[in-house]
């Protein structure tokens, strides 16, 4: 609808006129999931600004900040961190926004991400960290991302585990907030496919 498209100003208006801000369609995407996924950061403010739920999920548990990394829109990416987004919110499948970014290769995403606190640890339903997700998926920039933020943080460190390697699956960041959120629901949906 209009917030998919942009349209601010015919969003506003139904908003305004007391359309529901977060009604769910029929896979459970709300107006502010649609915007993060297309990147319309203006869509995404004026939503928040009207009482958007920020973390609430569809019907696979996809939410906002995953479908803005898997997309690589990293200025909505900041602004959903910003107003309080859960960094290390977890799908059913148990992907999250970092896992989702590095599937899909965004490389900036992903270090955006990092240095806001995004945990590497975290593993996807099937067993595989955010990393090694971007490694199985050809997207070697990603990886270099990932030891780029370990460098940052722990400069002279190894970073072989940070890579996506074996062992701990990768160096859980310092600071990381937001809780281990994993939805119930288990139907498909665009925000969470393709990272687990």
């Amino acid at each position: 609808g209009a917030a998919a498209n942009g349209h601010g100003r015919v969003a506003d208006l139904l908003v305004r006129r007391g359309a529901e801000i977060n009604m769910q369609s029929s896979k459970g995407s709300t107006a502010l999931m649609c915007a993060a996924q297309e990147g319309h950061e203006r869509m995404v403010e004026l939503l928040l600004q009207r009482g958007a739920e920020i973390n609430m999920q569809n019907s696979v548990g996809g939410f906002a900040l995953m479908c803005a990394a898997t997309n690589g829109h990293g200025r909505v990416v900041d602004l959903l961190l910003r107003r309080g987004a859960e960094i290390n919110m977890q799908s059913s499948k148990g992907s999250t926004a970092l896992m989702c970014a590095a599937a899909h290769g965004h490389p900036a995403v992903v270090l955006r991400l990092l240095r806001a606190g995004a945990d590497t640890a975290l593993r996807s339903e099937s067993g595989r960290t955010a990393l090694q997700l971007a490694r199985t998926n050809g997207h070697a920039e990603c990886v270099e991302a990932g030891k780029k933020h370990v460098q940052e943080v722990l400069p002279g460190r190894p970073t072989a585990t940070a890579a996506g390697g074996e062992g701990a699956g990768g160096a859980s960041s310092a600071g990381a907030r937001g809780a281990k959120t994993r939805s119930p629901a288990g139907a498909a949906g665009r925000g969470a496919r393709g990272a687990a």
